[in-house]
């Protein structure tokens, strides 16, 4: 069953790629070592790999030691700076085909357009270093109730 909430192939490579690379800030990780442990294309984590390197948000080297690693610290990371780095955002999308809805103020535009605000300000607000510590909180949490 899927949720309401949903991100792109592209984000969801992105973000399990920069979790990785914040667990090993001081090393170069392989794109191709990334996509098999995730399993995602390849092709793919390239191509997201050389989008958040234009954005600023990795380091990439060349050659059989290359790969990727955070160009800053995680603190300093946001997960709207790499959904930025990946996608456009369009914050008045509708749940209805223009043709149905030509206007652009019906009432499920207008609530996934603030809600769509609202999570823009979240993602804001979230660093990469917040991720990464609610994950290892979450693991301890589950390794001491035996799960």
């Amino acid at each position: 069953m899927s949720g309401m909430f949903a991100i792109s192939e592209a984000m969801s490579i992105a973000v399990h790629l920069c979790v990785h690379l914040a667990c090993n800030p001081e090393t170069f990780v392989s794109t191709r070592k990334v996509a098999k442990t995730f399993r995602f294309s390849a092709h793919h984590v390239a191509k997201v790999v050389q989008k958040l390197t234009r954005a600023g948000l990795l380091a990439t080297v060349r050659g059989g030691q290359g790969g990727a690693r955070l160009a800053r610290p995680m603190k300093q990371i946001s997960l709207f700076d790499i959904h930025d780095a990946l996608e456009d955002l369009d914050l008045s999308c509708c749940l209805l085909d223009k043709r149905a809805c030509p206007g652009g103020a019906c009432l499920l535009g207008c609530w996934i357009s603030e809600e769509n605000k609202r999570i823009v300000e979240l993602m804001k607000k979230t660093s990469l270093e917040q991720v990464v510590k609610s994950m290892t909180i979450g693991r301890i949490a589950r390794a001491r109730s035996g799960k």
